[in-house]
């Protein structure tokens, strides 16, 4: 699972052959990063009620002024203070990425996450509070970590409750959870779903509903409809998946190519849905595999490979349309180009 907007565009991922070839150093590589790594890093590879828990980050009811961020500085006016730095002024500034302001409606509470803390070197593990840096949080299923202000969920982060991963209702929670109407209630829900694999192994009534609502409802966040069709796919992969199958034709068929400009996080829906597509080839599916070709080079390339996984031929002739069609960006169209270069001195190896 990709997160798609780490503000350190770090993967945090061990290289793929170790787990698998060998254990042991997959494991000690992720000890080497939970103890080398930021908090705000580390917990990228905790579920986010676990991660946002996290000593150094701070908890705040904040509201926006209706003013421009600037310099990638949000202004924003402190109400409460409710964990971590209690000298926290009533007035700060969060540095924060391209299009966070859009999740703070200006004049309105919320609940906001962030971290002023930051390691001065490594050899000696030594961490610094750092008032002219605090950062909004950003963390898989709280991205970013603004949540509304609202009693339930003061008490869903509040550190003094018990944790609510450990409650009897816990997998009820999070079912009801993914069926809220608030996008951000979703994505916190979705990622708590993904990334407690013990909890949710097998599928019970009223999951594939609720699963199936969040790929299907395009006024949610790309990340927690990505996160459910490539976890769901991944897990569920054995089992009855023709409900995430037909989740991820429904993406590529209701997603214009001019939405990803508007969306980045879109491009990781795609490929996610892509890569479902190419293990359950659909004929019916191959005109809109072949728009997907005029997308980025990653992209066209798995639609290129889902074609293929339908009809060889198919994927030649869309293929080489795509090349010729003007409205193909240039640099897929050049990639595009290759790919079908390849594939023919693979035939002809073939033959």
């Amino acid at each position: 699972m990709i997160h798609p907007r780490n503000a350190a565009e770090l993967s945090l991922r061990p290289p793929s052959f170790l787990p698998s070839r060998w254990p042991a150093l997959g494991c000690l590589y992720l000890v080497l990063l939970l103890t080398e790594l930021s908090p705000a890093m580390a917990a990228e590879l905790q579920p986010p009620l676990q991660a946002l828990r996290h000593k150094n980050f701070t908890l705040v009811v904040a509201q926006r002024p209706d003013q421009p961020v600037k310099d990638s500085k949000m202004a924003v006016r402190v109400l409460e203070r409710l964990r971590g730095d209690p000298d926290v002024p009533d007035e700060i500034e969060l540095l924060v990425l391209a299009g966070d302001e859009q999740y703070m409606v200006p004049g309105e509470p919320y609940l906001v996450f962030y971290s002023d803390v930051e390691r001065v070197s490594f050899k000696v593990r030594k961490e610094v509070r750092r008032p002219d840096r605090r950062k909004l949080l950003h963390i898989d299923g709280a991205d970013p970590a603004v949540f509304p202000d609202t009693l339930a969920m003061r008490q869903l982060l509040n550190p003094d409750s018990a944790n609510p991963e450990q409650s009897p209702r816990y997998r009820e929670v999070v079912i009801q959870g993914l069926q809220s109407d608030n996008p951000a209630l979703v994505d916190l829900w979705s990622a708590e779903w993904a990334l407690r694999p013990g909890t949710f192994a097998t599928l019970e009534a009223g999951d594939v509903e609720a699963l199936r609502g969040v790929i299907d409802d395009p006024s949610q966040r790309p990340a927690a409809r990505a996160r459910i069709i490539d976890i769901g796919f991944q897990r569920f992969h054995a089992q009855n998946t023709q409900w995430l199958v037909e989740g991820a034709e429904g993406v590529l068929r209701d997603t214009q190519l001019l939405e990803l400009a508007e969306n980045t996080g879109l491009s990781q829906l795609i490929y996610a849905s892509l890569l479902v597509v190419q293990k359950h080839p659909n004929a019916s599916m191959a005109p809109e595999l072949a728009r997907w070709l005029r997308a980025t080079p990653p992209l066209a390339e798995n639609a290129a490979l889902a074609l293929r996984a339908i009809d060889p031929g198919l994927e030649e002739e869309f293929v080489a349309a795509a090349i010729n069609d003007p409205d193909t960006p240039e640099n897929t169209s050049a990639f595009l180009g290759d790919h079908l270069r390849r594939m023919k001195l693979v035939q002809e190896k073939t033959r």
